[in-house]
């Protein structure tokens, strides 16, 4: 069984101060055999000090990565240093960051991410059971699902949850980072495997169904990764031309398009349904925001103010439907905040106001979220996703 507790810390100059309010957060609450901080901060805890300082304040490690906004137990804003305690007596915790960067000379995404995960598993007495992922948004190493493929590697029954950092406001998709105990990283992967009787479960909403403008319009013929250059069986930017849109925009990057992908298995069986981003057309190649498999069904759906609102509504409504209280780690794609224009905390209010009391809860805006789609008895479908929303579940 694992326990949780939240800190907010939002002192953000002042090493001292900011110590303070530690120590009057974690009074009272006693922290069993095995600990660890889930951490989501503003840039700015770490210019100034304050997050080395809470670091090596805690008995038990911090990883997690910098955010532009998040929420946690009440607290909401762009300027916060929230940690999510979680604490167990049959749960092991064991961190890890990469030893390579990325990108690295003669090293690929794929082995960087296995040695990491493998220097995280080796400090566990079991086997992992759960697997936190976190890496700063990069331009060139942007779509998640290159990670989760690379995690799931070991062992394809262990679910793996997590989010790409973003920086601040002004530099949204730049100096992102992602943090280990009182050290920061720009160009690492760092993470948290689990151990014991964990159960954790996961809940997404990207889109609602009247938000599909053109269902199953097409099926993926010929990818590669993030790189579609085929569906249904014409190059893409002759698919693109027959469903409306201006392929001179997508070269430009001036018109992102927002595809649900419907992935099957063996060609046959739909297991699995994602929002995802085509980003480009690129000398002939469509540039999506995560892997497109080949037979894939995408459906054209469009991200607006109130679909925020509604899937919002629907992620709280699941949860409660399953769950009387527990722990919630959340992440929510920055797009769906951009899309909530003059409202841009309308999200993290709404769950502030229907989570705090029953559950113990922290989201973060995220640069692509990390979430598995299918848990089965015999694997799990870990997945990258764009603008959406994910949790995951610990009660």
């Amino acid at each position: 069984m694992i326990k949780s507790h939240i800190v907010n810390i939002k002192e953000i100059d002042d090493v001292e101060f900011a110590l303070e309010e530690l120590e009057e957060q974690m009074a009272g609450f006693a922290l069993l055999k095995n600990s660890v901080g889930l951490v989501s901060l503003n840039l700015d805890y770490i210019n100034s000090g304050v997050y080395a300082a809470v670091a090596d304040a805690l008995d038990f490690p911090l990883i997690g990565g910098t955010a532009i906004a998040m929420s946690a137990n009440g607290e909401i804003g762009a300027f916060l240093l929230s940690i999510m305690v979680l604490t167990s007596d049959d749960c092991e915790f064991s961190c890890a960051v990469s030893s390579e960067t990325i990108p690295a000379t003669g090293v690929s995404v794929a082995e960087v991410t296995q040695e990491c995960y493998k220097k995280a598993a080796s400090g566990l007495s079991g086997d992992p059971a759960l697997t936190f992922l976190f890496t700063p948004f990069m331009a060139e190493y942007h779509y998640t699902s290159e990670y989760t493929k690379a995690a799931s590697a070991f062992n394809a029954k262990v679910p793996v949850f997590g989010t790409m950092s973003l920086a601040e406001i002004n530099n949204t998709f730049t100096f992102g980072r992602v943090v280990l105990e009182n050290e920061t990283y720009d160009n690492r992967v760092a993470i948290l495997t689990v151990s014991g009787e964990v159960n954790p479960k996961f809940y997404i909403e990207s889109v609602s169904d009247s938000s599909i403008t053109m269902p199953n319009i097409g099926t993926v013929t010929k990818s590669t990764a993030n790189i579609v250059t085929e569906i249904n069986n014409i190059d893409i930017k002759e698919f693109l031309e027959s469903i409306g849109y201006d392929p001179g925009d997508m070269v430009k990057g001036a018109q992102i398009t927002g595809f649900i992908v419907k992935e099957r298995n063996e060609g046959t069986e739909p297991v699995t349904a994602r929002f995802t981003n085509m980003l480009q057309l690129k000398d002939g190649m469509g540039v999506f925001g995560n892997e497109i498999p080949e037979g894939s069904v995408l459906s054209v759906a469009m991200v607006s103010k109130e679909d925020i609102t509604v899937t919002a509504k629907s992620l709280v409504d699941k949860i409660k439907e399953n769950h009387e209280g527990g722990t919630i780690l959340m992440f929510s794609c920055a797009g769906r905040m951009f899309a909530l224009l003059n409202e841009p905390m309308k999200e993290y209010v709404y769950l502030n106001e229907n989570l705090t009391g029953s559950f113990n809860y922290m989201v973060a805006c995220s640069g692509g979220e990390i979430c598995p789609t299918l848990v089965t008895g015999e694997r799990v479908h870990n997945n990258g996703h764009n603008n959406t929303i994910v949790a995951c579940v610990l009660s």
